[in-house]
C-alpha cells in the first residue's frame, strides 16, 4: 500500500494519474478533474465531523492543497471531542 502511495506520488509529479475505469468513486473522479483543471489553492471543509471529507480528498484525490475544516454544530463537535 505504502510502495503504491510513492508510484501514485512519483506518477502524479510527472503529470500522470493512475485510476480505476470506471472510478470507484464518481466524485473522486470529478473532484481530480476540477483540481487538475482549477487553481484551488483552500478548501472549506464545513462539517467537517469525522473528517472523511479531508481524508478522501488526501487520499483518494491526491489534493495537496490547504485544507480548513470545521464543526459548526456543537453536538457533533462534542461527540468527535470526547
Amino acid at each position: 500500500m505504502v510502495l503504491m502511495h510513492v508510484v501514485k506520488q512519483g506518477l502524479r509529479q510527472a503529470g500522470f494519474d493512475i485510476i480505476r475505469h470506471p472510478p470507484a468513486l464518481p466524485l473522486v473522479h470529478h473532484l481530480r478533474e476540477f483540481f487538475a483543471e482549477t487553481d484551488v489553492n483552500v478548501v472549506l471543509d464545513v462539517g467537517a465531523y469525522l473528517g472523511l471529507y479531508c481524508r478522501m480528498l488526501r487520499s483518494d484525490v491526491g489534493y495537496e492543497g490547504n485544507i480548513v475544516s470545521f464543526e459548526p454544530v456543537s453536538r457533533s463537535f462534542a461527540k468527535r471531542s470526547s
